[in-house]
């Protein structure tokens, strides 16, 4: 059992999550009052579509590293607070799944495999399964196991949030897994799966999410996939409350941990089930915040290492399958004829696309300066025409002019 105070930010944790009221979109949006259509994408080079302005110039180099080859599944790079919050929204729209830790000055990039990713989907689905079948079972808990829902790997920002302003100071994760109570602002149960030579940190960052979510998160599964001359476990962090001895409020306690399930193994290095009755066994307690569980029934859930260990070999499969020369999946007997592709590079359609957002957002903003009192019409915005109805403007003469809608 690790005590509360040594989750102190080691960890290759992630980041400090930009929020919207700290960081304002440089989105320019048409005052409702002049009851203009929404104005079209703004037109940007092709080289800003690819790759956002702002972006970190290590984080470029790496984005444009990850389109050509592979990457390590964790990448770190240094990043500080003030770099990250001058560019967040470029990061969250290049770069799919990250972690960022302010107080280490590290954003961690993750760039998951097939095996991981479909391992991941098979055993979130299959404690779903499991929440639902309780639901199906017992009517006393259906209402509260419909609103338990999977997060996949939606962000989390732990910290103290009141003392956040532009600079971000709490951390921001993005687990492999969670599961939520409608209405919790934390997900009770928490997946973490090792990438290969990380597996060391899983406890580190189990102790992180139930620290600073401050028991919020409840449970927290690791498994650390290896190979070579390295087992597979499976490894349950719980949170713990202890009465505070030196205070004499009943309602204070002290946040600890507690490792229910030690790095047990499910698996051989060389791929045998091992340990196949054991039993990854959750309570829908651990799903929901405590005030939500009142007479709820703390029925337990259990997935079998057995189950777990068939999850991965199947993951490493369907990998197998899709990406290896030797091995191919199954594919389509059919003869078919390709048709030539069109010589338009992905540059050039978008260039295209720029010409005719260009084109509408110039059709937009005369729409809408119509409606101004002041407005004075360039010469020849009497001929712009309008699908849905007629608009009266003043020529620059004076004299009143209807554009007349047609199609």
């Amino acid at each position: 059992m690790a005590n509360g105070r040594e989750a102190s930010g080691e960890l290759p944790s992630l980041e400090t999550g930009p929020q919207q009221q700290y960081f304002k979109s440089p989105r320019k949006v048409t005052p409702p009052e002049r009851n203009a259509l929404p104005s079209p994408p703004a037109t940007i080079e092709v080289e800003r579509i690819r790759n956002p302005p702002n972006l970190p110039q290590r984080l470029l180099d790496f984005k444009r590293k990850a389109e050509t080859c592979d990457v390590a599944p964790l990448t770190y790079i240094p990043l500080s607070p003030a770099e990250y919050a001058n560019a967040c929204e470029q990061i969250d729209s290049a770069f799919k799944r990250f972690d960022y830790d302010p107080k280490r000055g590290l954003i961690i990039l993750r760039m998951t495999s097939p095996t991981h990713d479909t391992f991941v989907y098979s055993l979130s689905r299959s404690i779903d399964q499991e929440i639902q079948r309780v639901g199906r079972d017992n009517s006393q808990v259906r209402g509260f196991t419909s609103q338990i829902e999977g997060g996949g790997s939606s962000r989390i920002y732990l910290g103290d949030k009141e003392k956040q302003d532009k600079i971000p100071k709490c951390l921001r994760r993005q687990p492999d897994g969670q599961f939520r109570l409608e209405g919790a602002e934390f997900p009770g149960v928490v997946i973490e799966v090792s990438y290969s030579q990380d597996g060391k940190q899983l406890s580190k960052l189990a102790k992180q999410y139930i620290n600073y979510s401050e028991g919020n998160i409840k449970v927290v599964i690791c498994v650390d996939i290896n190979y070579g001359n390295t087992q597979s476990t499976v490894s349950l962090w719980k949170s713990q409350f202890n009465p505070d001895p030196e205070s004499n409020d009943p309602d204070d306690y002290i946040l600890d941990y507690e490792q229910a399930i030690e790095a047990q193994p499910f698996r051989t290095a060389d791929g045998k089930p091992l340990n196949p009755e054991s039993t990854l066994t959750l309570y829908l307690h651990d799903f929901a915040p405590d005030q939500s569980c009142q007479d709820i029934p703390n029925i337990p859930i259990s997935i079998s290492f057995a189950k777990i260990c068939e999850f991965l070999d199947r993951a490493e499969k369907g990998q197998k399958d899709r990406e290896s020369k030797d091995a191919r999946g199954i594919r389509s007997t059919r003869k078919v004829r390709k048709r030539k592709v069109s010589s338009s590079s992905l540059e050039e359609l978008a260039l295209d696309d720029e010409e005719r957002f260009k084109t509408q957002e110039n059709a937009v903003d005369t729409r809408a300066n119509h409606h101004d009192d002041d407005f004075e019409p360039r010469s020849g915005d009497v001929n712009v025409t309008y699908r849905d109805h007629d608009l009266r403007v003043e020529t620059a003469s004076g004299e009143a002019a209807y554009l007349v809608g047609i199609v």
